[in-house]
């Protein structure tokens, strides 16, 4: 049995997205680069600052 086949069963709510990712692994891996971007920015620039 193929591994993606069991991963498609278990979260069928999902796997039209697993399925088209599957599909296109340039614009998935692009879409984590900037997932990656997005929360670097976010923690570089949270403000560590309290006001209690």
């Amino acid at each position: 049995m193929n591994n993606n086949n069991a991963i498609y069963r278990e979260l069928w709510f999902v796997a039209p997205v697993f399925k088209w990712l599957d599909k296109h692994p340039l614009i998935s891996d692009i879409i984590l680069v900037l997932e990656g971007l997005a929360a670097a920015w976010a923690v570089f620039n949270y403000n560590f600052t309290t006001n209690f």
